[in-house]
């Protein structure tokens, strides 16, 4: 990016100038994100707001940040920007997080030690396989002393049991204190004063009626700023040291995006000791943590490591690059409709979702004609970069079969623009499904298993579902999009850097002596309930099970680089090598789809295993006059293209001789295998004819048509009658 100089922010004012503007308090200048400059520095270019498109390059102060951030830009006395401050606002759907300066480099390294975790997993194991054997012969030997422990496992039950109780209460507690709002006075309180919230220090009357260990929290709007707990009538400043936080206990699980800032932790307040033996009941975690045992409400990240998993509902966000992907606020503008479509509820709901954009046929060029479904408003459309691998894909739903109208058929296209708004590509991404042979009254996806890379020159872009037919055809159904896709073609690891920046942890900040159950529950907020047995730092490694009702994220991933199984808003994928093997996907015929070994393709998992089709007929019929017998019969098409086909049938000859046999089958119409002219000079015979053959390289989806043929003849073009067929089996195995 071309960065210019402004006269107004960036250039030396003359002396008188200068006088004046050093009398001058400073001022803030507001403008939003263009691009990163240097992320290893933490530079960043910033639009000015009003400034006629100038930009300015300072560093980013909160170490994170996106293109597109609505950001403030301090000055110094002399005009210039002095720093770039944290992105305004809530991130919208599609934005890319980009870590900058340092702390991004040591998240990604912290990332890196998680996988350090599945190695330890394993030996873990085997100390259990041993720990079990070991166990078992304690057990024999202590028969006599089963009742005594028995006793005991009863005992620490109830006080599991009871700790629980009290954990939920101070959760309660936390939560009357946060429903009572930050007004002024004294603030709200939980009716035994235990937590109050409140705007403002706790001064030395605010003791009065509250018992030891009361929590005074401080707010300002939905951030926690400070807080307090009463030791001896006296209230004293919490913080968190550095022997409660041990080196890879801090990961992506602890500490979610934008959940620290500037007035929450100071200037290097965490170092690498230890946090160790935390029982807590509310904590805000996004990332790769892993607990012993946890009961939890609700789990909000970006992305989770989890062995085990047992929750009553599981919401998952996008990493979606295409705002409102499911157009349920297409009122607002963002979404344009194709050539007379329109926004409506589709005859059937996609995912739950109540709107569909109808696709309507308009001729475009002059060899073929193209049914352009919804697209991003000039002025929403997404920015993008040069180089960029994006895969893109969208939801079709067809009314009716279409039949033979020539053409591509259904697909999704990515649309580039240059800066002046001129068209620069728009390639079709993926695969396409023909119109002669589609889903009906059913969603099905198109594209997603290819890849299109930005073109030099594109700064912005938008997806374009398509429905492509020859010249002259004509739609005789209606059609639907009901969500589109895009994004970026990358690994499972995806550790947003910078969250947390160096020098906004000070040394020695948290302690031993300032952390308990109770403060940390109220502290936290109302974002996870977590009850756990122990917390073991280092290693943040919990056993166990996860409980949960709910967890809410982007992206839940277990693996790390290019093996890994992924847990998104649509589907669940396992990748092997950057590739996916496997697609659990509603979209999906039957739900769910494998790699084929043979091709890159995915193939439906439901038409491999139980695609196999008999087919069998029992009797005795003659055949027609020119010495042929027929069979036909359908099968459902294999998603591979592939089947192994096995024809047995029988037969019985007359005293007719000689005698020539010979059979074949064929498949929609292709001959795919034939039997040799066998030769006989035997009358009265009968026996039984087996033709096995691999169909290769047939239609993936509607019905195949199979025909087998049997013929006996005096010579090699004179049939005759004189025979009759007993019966026939065939069967189809997909492969």
């Amino acid at each position: 990016m071309d960065v210019s100089l402004s006269p107004f922010l960036d250039l030396v004012p003359d002396g008188a100038a200068v006088a004046d503007r050093l009398s001058a308090p400073d001022s803030t200048l507001t403008g939003w994100v263009t691009g990163i400059v240097d992320a290893g520095q933490g530079l960043v270019s910033v639009a000015i707001d009003g400034a006629d498109g100038a930009h300015v390059v300072a560093r980013a102060d909160a170490g994170l940040t996106y293109v597109g951030a609505r950001v403030t830009l301090p000055r110094d006395s002399t005009g210039r920007v002095a720093s770039v401050s944290a992105p305004t606002g809530a991130v919208p759907a599609g934005a890319t997080v980009v870590p900058v300066g340092e702390t991004g480099r040591q998240i990604m390294d912290a990332h890196k030690r998680v996988g350090m975790l599945d190695s330890q997993l394993a030996e873990a194991r085997a100390d259990l396989a041993a720990s079990k054997a070991e166990v078992d012969r304690a057990v024999q030997a202590a028969q006599d002393g089963v009742k005594t422990a028995q006793d005991a496992a009863d005992a620490a039950a109830t006080e599991a049991r009871e700790a629980l109780a009290k954990a939920k209460q101070a959760a309660q507690d936390a939560a009357d204190a946060l429903a009572g709002g930050g007004g002024g006075g004294g603030g709200h309180a939980t009716p035994d004063g235990s937590v109050t919230v409140s705007t403002r220090d706790p001064a030395p009357g605010d003791a009065a009626g509250k018992r030891e260990g009361a929590l005074w929290e401080v707010r300002d709007g939905a951030t926690m700023v400070r807080r307090w707990v009463l030791t001896s009538g006296t209230w004293t400043r919490v913080g968190v040291g550095a022997d409660y936080i041990a080196a890879k206990a801090v990961g992506r699980a602890q500490i979610g995006d934008l959940a620290v800032g500037t007035a929450q932790i100071a200037d290097a307040s965490v170092t690498n000791a230890k946090v160790t033996d935390l029982s807590v009941d509310k904590l805000t975690v996004a990332g790769g943590a892993t607990f012993n045992s946890a009961v939890i409400d609700t789990l909000i990240a970006d992305r989770a490591f989890l062995g085990k998993v047992a929750a009553t509902a599981l919401t998952v966000m996008s990493d979606n690059l295409m705002p409102d992907p499911y157009f349920d606020h297409a009122e607002n503008g963002v979404w344009t409709p194709g050539s007379g479509g329109t926004f409506t509820a589709p005859p059937s709901q996609y995912l739950g979702h109540t709107r569909a954009s109808t696709v309507l046929a308009q001729r475009t060029g002059v060899s073929d004609f193209t049914a352009v479904g919804p697209t991003l408003a000039a002025a929403n459309r997404v920015p993008c970069k040069p180089g960029d691998v994006l895969v893109a894909s969208a939801a079709w739903y067809a009314l009716a079969p279409m039949g033979n109208l020539g053409g591509s058929g259904f697909g999704v296209r990515v649309a580039f623009y240059a800066e002046d708004g001129a068209r620069a590509a728009a390639p079709v991404c993926g695969s396409t499904v023909p119109s002669v042979n589609h889903p009906v009254n059913r969603w099905f996806t198109v594209g997603g298993d290819g890849q299109v890379t930005v073109p030099d020159g594109a700064v912005s872009m938008s997806v374009e579902p398509v429905f492509m037919a020859a010249k002259g055809a004509t739609v005789s159904a209606p059609m639907y999009v009901g969500h589109v896709d895009v994004h970026k073609a990358v690994g499972a690891v995806d550790i947003r850097d910078g969250a947390i920046t160096a020098p906004k942890i000070a040394a020695q900040s948290i302690d031993a002596t300032k952390i308990n159950a109770q403060s940390v529950a109220a502290a936290t907020g109302k974002f996870l309930k977590v009850t756990t047995d122990q917390l073991v730092a280092g290693t943040a490694k919990i056993g166990g099970d996860l409980i949960a009702d709910r967890i809410t994220g982007k992206t839940i991933v277990a693996g790390s680089g290019a093996n890994a199984v992924s847990l998104g808003p649509d589907k669940l994928t396992v990748s092997k090598n950057g590739q996916p093997y496997i697609v659990l996907d509603p979209a999906q015929p039957y739900g769910m789809a494998i790699k084929s070994p043979t091709s890159d393709t995915m193939l439906s998992l439901a038409s491999i295993i139980f695609g196999a089709n008999g087919y069998a007929w029992s009797g005795t019929w003659t055949p027609d006059s020119y010495g042929y017998s027929a069979t036909n019969f359908k099968v459902p098409a294999s998603a591979s293209g592939r089947a192994m086909i096995i024809v047995v049938t029988g037969y019985d000859m007359g005293a007719q001789s000689p005698a020539n046999r010979w059979g074949d089958i064929q498949v929609n119409g292709t001959r795919i295998y034939e039997t040799a002219n066998q030769y006989s000079y035997n009358g009265w015979d009968s026996g039984q004819l087996v033709m096995m053959t691999m169909a290769t390289g047939q239609a993936t989806t509607g019905e195949w048509a199979i025909r087998t043929n049997l013929w006996f003849g005096v010579d090699s073009t004179s049939g005759f009658t004189r025979w009759s067929q007993r019966d026939i089996s065939a069967l189809v195995i997909p492969v």
